[in-house]
């Protein structure tokens, strides 16, 4: 039996004017109050942002790039990166899919009325996959 796996459909998230190409996560904050990411500008020092997601998260992962040499592979045939590298996977994510095998179903309900969001923070060094169901804030540092 030959199981065909869809493509996971990829869109640039750009969630603030005058937002820069490419950043560096300086940091990660996973506490009581929040889920907080720490970004600069990689051109500009002085340019940081935080990614505040002011309730809890369903998940996350940090992976280092060696680590997603196929998530790399799939970026460079199939995704947009002209405008950054902050992305929101909108169709067939493997990693919501996990998570609906791992919590034995009791998000499938969620990820089936779209509830869920999958974002994908690209820098240099690593990917930083977010599963939430609203969308982060942003505020300059």
């Amino acid at each position: 039996m030959t199981k065909t796996i869809k493509k996971e459909k990829w869109i640039s998230w750009n969630p603030i004017d005058n937002f820069s190409y490419e950043y560096s996560i300086d940091s990660i904050i996973d506490d009581v109050d929040s889920f907080r990411i720490t970004l600069t500008d990689i051109k500009d020092k002085t340019n940081k942002i935080q990614i505040i997601f002011d309730d809890s998260i369903y998940s996350y992962r940090s992976t280092d790039e060696s680590y997603r040499r196929n998530t790399i592979k799939f970026m460079e045939e199939e995704v947009d990166c002209s405008k950054g590298l902050f992305f929101k996977v909108i169709e067939n994510s493997e990693y919501l899919a996990w998570l609906v095998r791992e919590s034995g179903e009791v998000v499938k309900v969620d990820i089936e009325s779209n509830s869920l969001i999958h974002f994908v923070f690209v820098d240099s060094e690593s990917f930083l996959d977010v599963v939430a169901n609203y969308e982060p804030r942003i505020e300059r540092i």
